[in-house]
């Protein structure tokens, strides 16, 4: 089950966002699953809420099926001149 929940989430993740998302880590657990997800964000308003609305987007498609645990979030910048 947890192969067709997580497989699902990616692929509807993929679809929603236009964003890299890969299952990482815990494969060889039946209960736990980890994603890791990667997108790029322009200067816009809009692209700040992506990690927010990414996050309700999983906790609503796994409603029933699964728990959201934990939520890391590591942003990277650049310096341009």
């Amino acid at each position: 089950m947890k192969r067709s929940i997580m497989k699902s989430l990616v692929d509807k993740l993929r679809s929603e966002f236009k964003i890299s998302v890969s299952e990482v880590g815990d494969r060889g657990h039946w209960q736990i699953g980890t994603l890791a997800i990667c997108y790029i964000e322009s200067s816009t308003r809009e692209d700040s809420r992506i990690p927010e609305l990414i996050e309700r987007y999983i906790e609503d498609k796994i409603l029933g099926k699964a728990f959201l645990i934990d939520v890391h979030l590591d942003k990277l910048t650049t310096e341009t001149e």
